[in-house]
């Protein structure tokens, strides 16, 4: 990740106490109910490159089983309904400095199960910015979904605001799919 999200992570990440229990949130607001196993990141002293972080996390609140299939939800998206509450508005939206976030979730596929569907791969994008999703299966037992989202502008103007407001309900929309695995 790059902008001001990064700033804060490496700020908060130089109290190692604090830095555990920021991960243990990040854990619980992308996966809802997930509980921290472990976590890494890189260096915080160097701004030159963009700040990684990765961790994994007791998700199995996220599974559900009926007959011969699971269904395992996706992590929350990384862009929420909160940003654009409001159907009109009569001021700029500020967006904040441009950033780049990107996920990278990988599903180990429990033995017996195979892949029966997956979520849609997704790319939007304007001259705000870009959202991307892919889903991958890497092998038989792995699978790795991908979400970038890219912002390039500080603020959403008023003409603009009901094109942005309409992309972000598409992506909303989107998001709310499935891993689904069924018994082999």
């Amino acid at each position: 990740m790059r902008g001001g999200t990064s700033s804060y992570f490496r700020q908060t990440l130089r109290t190692k106490d604090v830095g555990q229990k920021m991960f243990q949130r990040i854990a619980n607001s992308l996966f809802k109910g997930g509980v921290l196993d472990k976590y890494e990141h890189s260096d915080i002293e160097d701004i030159t490159a963009p700040f990684n972080i990765s961790f994994s996390a007791d998700v199995t609140n996220l599974v559900s089983v009926s007959g011969g299939k699971m269904t395992v939800s996706m992590p929350e998206q990384i862009v929420n309904a909160s940003i654009i509450t409001l159907e009109k508005r009569k001021l700029p939206l500020w967006t904040g400095i441009p950033s780049l976030y990107e996920i990278n979730v990988k599903f180990e596929i429990p033995e017996g199960f195979a892949v029966e569907s997956m979520p849609n791969d997704i790319s939007i994008s304007n001259d705000c910015f870009s959202i991307i999703r892919t889903s991958t299966i890497i092998d038989e037992n792995n699978v790795a979904i991908k979400s970038v989202f890219m912002k390039n502008c500080t603020e959403i103007s008023v003409e603009n605001y009901p094109q942005f407001r309409k992309l972000i309900l598409e992506v909303i929309k989107k998001h709310n799919e499935y891993l689904v695995l069924v018994k082999k």
